[in-house]
């Protein structure tokens, strides 16, 4: 197959590049968030599975976007 040659093929790649970096920033929070010692612990580490997953496809898709 040949490589994308467009001006639409640009854009989108930037497109999947800034969400993939929103989505790696979000995780890093919600992280950062988990870690920090809180006063009351009102939710479990569980609630962390969500975004870790996200981050992990947005990290796997940005590095197959590179090839």
């Amino acid at each position: 197959p040949s490589s994308p040659s467009g001006s639409w093929d640009d854009d989108a790649r930037t497109g999947i590049v800034l969400a993939c970096v929103l989505t790696l920033g979000a995780s890093a929070l919600a992280g950062l968030i988990t870690v920090m010692p809180s006063v009351r612990r009102v939710m479990g580490p569980w609630w962390l599975v969500p975004p870790l997953v996200l981050g992990a496809v947005a990290a796997v898709r940005w590095g197959l976007l590179g090839a």
